[in-house]
């Protein structure tokens, strides 16, 4: 009988147990889908995000099916995943200091910190220093190519580059049909162009659709110090299908 009583009381606190795991991961998986989102938004690699899935999918499979021993763990679980996140953030938030390695938001290209003055940092892209908005910049323990053996030879080439591309350059991008991550790469790349050039006024082509293409066009739009503002084109000229994009 009182083997009986302890393997009830048993099955009680392993029931609980199981319970308490479900509540746990009900209080978890809004936050996880909003990593997993983030990375979305970040356009990383399709691995990355079923990695991401993958592990989300173990965990719970753990939590609800495994034995005792594991289940007096869950006390201890929410704990170490909260203290973890905190430190992610922690590093995040972490400002960008000079002599730091890192790349501009949306480009791979490697390079370091020479200077920060107020909201603009100058770094240094191999032999090409340029200025930019501090939060435009992401830390990276990649380090900064080693570049061409001549430095002559690299600024001459990169000059002649720029030369050719502000010669090449169109008030205009379209972007319609592409995907949206394709889309938001493009108009960054077009945008940084068109502030290097000291253009006016620009124009994106990404037609209404469902609108979520200039929603999230906009949303980066917002992001950036050089954008003075943007609007709809004159309905005569294709309206809500284009954003006029005025540039300081």
């Amino acid at each position: 009988e009182d083997a009986e009583q302890l393997r009830e009381k048993r099955r009680e606190i392993l029931a609980e147990a199981k319970e308490e795991a479900r509540k746990i991961l009900d209080g978890s998986n809004a936050a996880i889908e909003r990593t997993i989102h983030e990375i979305k938004r970040a356009q990383a690699e399709k691995e990355s995000t079923l990695e991401a899935r993958r592990r989300l999918r173990e965990e719970k499979e753990g939590l609800l099916h495994t034995g005792g021993k594991e289940n007096a763990l869950l006390k201890k679980a929410p704990k170490r995943r909260k203290e973890s996140g905190k430190t992610r953030q922690a590093a995040d938030n972490e400002p960008v200091r000079i002599d730091d390695n890192v790349r501009l938001d949306g480009q791979g290209t490697v390079g370091k910190v020479l200077a920060i003055n107020g909201k603009k940092a100058t770094v240094a892209f191999g032999m090409l220093q340029t200025e930019v908005p501090v939060n435009r910049l992401r830390r990276t323990i990649a380090q900064p190519s080693s570049g061409m053996k001549s430095g002559a030879s690299l600024v001459g080439a990169t000059s002649d580059a720029q030369r050719q591309r502000q010669l090449d350059f169109k008030q205009e991008i379209d972007v319609r049909g592409m995907r949206v991550d394709e889309a938001v790469q493009a108009v960054t790349y077009y945008i940084d162009d068109a502030i290097r050039f000291n253009a006016e006024r620009v124009r994106i082509l990404h037609g209404t659709g469902t609108g979520a293409l200039r929603q999230y066009i906009r949303q980066y739009l917002d992001t950036i110090h050089g954008v003075r503002s943007y609007h709809d084109e004159h309905v005569q000229f294709g309206g809500a299908g284009i954003t006029v994009v005025e540039l300081r």
